[in-house]
């Protein structure tokens, strides 16, 4: 089986709108498959999909929340490209078998492919999901709030097996998403890689007969992702479904459901919780002013809005202090919401309103859970700053060499790619004196990071490395090597263009 062009013409779209993960900064690899798309393209098209050997995963541990953690997963770039075709491919079988959203049951993630790449509907279906739960309390005398433990990790591929195949979806699909995730999942059948955006339309699909079991023997509920919420007349008529639902996950996928998030409130007590989480509820004046100020020029929460555009009265609303007095009102709080303050940072970086810089970088230490969206942040402030970037620099380095850093390779990793999109963070030599200790996913950074900062000299002693570097680091050496004097470079490129193929090979040209 072989996926269709225009699908692969609109994975490309997708990953270029919204990455492909929230995670990681997006590669540089998916601006050369742009460039390159008419040579890529067709080797994708011939792609016998069913039996294409995915490339390994990147996996690092991330933090969740203060003391939670999770796995996440980054697939090469060309994977991410196929992968996202598929679910392009199959999704509205998937979606069609799902509970329609207007019968109010099942908010997250619902499959709206559009033009412009985006993937899943832009109501995230969130507020709708508490607004329901609000419905329901006033219905209703209890409700058994649930979810299920450690859900994407704990997905049995089984499951994904059976609900394809009754999707009507052609079995050819199962054999390349079955490969996908036990690729990512090292062989083990449970588990789907998280991060990437396609990945949560099969948790969506492994939801299905849950969905349908809780529908066959409880009055109401509704659910988004795995947060489930089930309506009762009685204490004991939820003790007894719980005990169902329980039963019911173990034996038919030995799965768990969280002991620390599963209690039964009387409804008159959790609508209170649901009308906090239904309302959008900034956390003073300021953010409330900031976010009706970026609503004003776009309703998507993913378009850029150039602050050019922005006028005088809303620029005033964004102000350094402002900015400053909302992120310190979140962290000072007993229990940081991160979920929220995430939110606020993202929308910050639409309009790359720059006077959030210091107080993120003063305060990294406490946004760790949020350290992904604060880097995206700086990247979208960096024409807009009128501090000293040097300076910022200055912190990043002392950071990096923190202890809580020097113990995840995922905090190293977006300290370093920093470095490799900001020129004038500077400190560039620091930065390429951590190379000779430092893993594949930091050297990698490194090399970026020296290509920024025009170090030729530098890089022209690593030429020889990619020989025996991983693929992601082999890249990027390639890719950085375009900062080389034009007749070093294009000597260089001889004996590489003998040694690369497929999206090596793409890069390579790419800097001939």
């Amino acid at each position: 089986m072989k996926l269709k062009e225009t699908s692969l013409d609109w994975a490309l779209k997708h990953i270029l709108r919204d990455g492909d993960t929230d995670l990681f900064p997006k590669p540089f690899e998916f601006a050369i498959a742009k460039e390159q798309w008419a040579r890529l393209k067709p080797n994708l098209a011939n792609v016998e999909i069913n039996g294409h050997q995915w490339q390994g995963t990147r996996r690092l541990v991330v933090p969740k929340s203060d003391f939670a953690f999770r796995s996440i997963t980054q697939l090469d770039p060309l994977d991410s490209i196929l992968f996202a075709a598929i679910i392009k491919e199959i999704g509205g079988n998937i979606e069609k078998r799902r509970p329609k959203y207007l019968d109010g049951t099942v908010f997250s993630y619902r499959f709206d492919p559009s033009t412009s790449g985006r993937l899943y509907s832009e109501n995230s279906g969130w507020e709708d999901f508490w607004k329901r739960t609000i419905e329901h309390c006033s219905n209703y005398t209890h409700v058994l709030v649930t979810d299920i433990s450690d859900w994407y990790n704990q997905i049995y591929h089984h499951t994904i097996e059976n609900q394809i195949s009754i999707s009507n979806i052609d079995i050819n699909y199962w054999h390349a998403i079955k490969n996908l995730i036990a690729n990512a999942s090292e062989g083990v059948s449970r588990g789907i890689p998280i991060g990437p955006h396609p990945s949560h339309l099969l948790a969506e699909l492994a939801m299905i007969p849950t969905d349908e079991f809780i529908k066959g023997i409880s009055p109401a509920f509704c659910r988004y992702v795995d947060d489930i919420h089930i309506f009762c007349n009685s204490e004991v008529q939820a003790n007894k479904i719980l005990y169902q639902l329980a039963d019911n996950l173990d034996k038919t996928q030995k799965i768990q459901l969280s002991r620390r998030k599963t209690k039964i409130f009387p409804t008159s007590i959790f609508a209170k919780t649901a009308s906090d989480n239904a309302i959008d509820k900034p956390i003073n004046k300021f953010e409330q002013e900031m976010l009706a100020a970026v609503r004003s020029y776009t309703s998507s929460p993913y378009q850029k809005v150039s602050i050019s555009v922005v006028k005088p009265v809303d620029l005033a609303k964004l102000s350094k202090n402002n900015i400053e007095s909302v992120v310190t009102e979140y962290l000072k709080a007993d229990q940081i919401d991160y979920v929220r303050l995430r939110w606020f940072i993202r929308r910050l970086a639409q309009v790359g309103a720059s006077g959030g810089v210091e107080i993120l970088v003063k305060n990294f230490g406490s946004l760790m859970p949020a350290v992904a969206d604060v880097a995206q942040y700086f990247e979208s402030a960096t024409k807009n700053y009128e501090g000293s970037w040097v300076d910022i620099g200055d912190d990043l380095i002392d950071l990096y060499n923190s202890d809580v850093v020097q113990v995840s390779e995922y905090l190293k990793v977006i300290i370093l790619s920093l470095f490799s999109r900001i020129r004038d963070l500077n400190h560039i030599e620091k930065v390429t004196s951590l190379y000779v200790d430092g893993t594949a996913m930091t050297k990698r950074k490194i090399v970026l990071a020296a290509a920024n900062g025009e170090m030729a000299g530098w890089l022209s002693g690593l030429k020889g490395d990619y020989k025996n570097s991983d693929p992601w680091l082999r890249r990027a050496l390639i890719y950085s090597m375009r900062v080389l004097p034009r007749d070093e470079r294009t000597f260089w490129l001889i004996s590489v263009n003998k040694r690369v193929k497929g999206l090596d090979e793409l890069v390579a040209k790419s800097i001939a």
